[in-house]
């Protein structure tokens, strides 16, 4: 069943990560990208919609925050064990294959993806799968994987607000100029970054959303 915001939830962040692999560095143990896990959704395309970190990175061999120069890399999260909020967010992230979001009302924060996503969407009717309307129906479902202000959410995951110390921006890595990225920390010491697309999108479609 999809959980879905409630009508009364205003969006005050949305953390767009799309076409960008999540990692995570739990316990020291670091994982990029980070796959699925065997309970997540199915959505209606199988490919993740990420680049892969170079090997340097995947492997772990970094010093501190230098994983923020790989470009691949969208969302990250640092945990001192797996059952902290920041890990299990990155965990449920990797279950929207490329295209996800951390959204942050004023009752929670939510690891979101677009509802049409989703594999249970309902299909063109039998009789028309082999027909010109049929192909053309599943092709308009499939390829639309980015946010649209209008999509209907679904929540993968949420946790209370009264669990998020804060967020705001960070430069991270080495480059000239360092990348800039949304932290989210949270009350259990944990953290969460998101890649900041610089253009703001995120903050136009939050307004957007909350016109609907």
């Amino acid at each position: 069943m999809t959980a879905v915001l409630d009508s009364d939830e205003t969006v005050l962040h949305l953390l767009l990560c799309e076409n960008l692999a999540v990692g995570t560095r739990v316990s020291g143990a670091v994982e990029v990208p980070r796959r699925p896990r065997p309970d997540a959704p199915k959505l209606v395309f199988d490919d993740p919609k990420w680049p892969l970190p170079a090997q340097v990175i995947a492997r772990g061999e970094f010093v501190a925050n230098d994983w923020a120069d790989d470009p691949a890399i969208g969302m990250w999260a640092e945990a001192s064990h797996p059952g902290q909020d920041a890990a299990l967010m990155a965990e449920q992230a990797a279950s929207g294959l490329g295209v996800v979001a951390i959204l942050a009302t004023h009752k929670r924060l939510t690891v979101s993806f677009p509802r049409k996503l989703l594999a249970d969407q309902p299909k063109a009717p039998a009789e028309d799968r082999g027909s010109l309307l049929g192909r053309a129906y599943d092709y308009v479902v499939s390829s639309k994987t980015g946010w649209d202000p209008e999509d209907p959410v679904h929540v993968q995951y949420s946790v209370p607000a009264s669990r998020v110390a804060g967020i705001g921006p960070v430069m991270l890595g080495r480059s000239i100029p360092a990348p800039t990225f949304v932290r989210v920390a949270f009350a259990d010491g944990s953290q969460l970054y998101v890649r900041d697309d610089g253009v703001g999108r995120g903050a136009m479609l939050a307004k957007e959303m909350n016109r609907h």
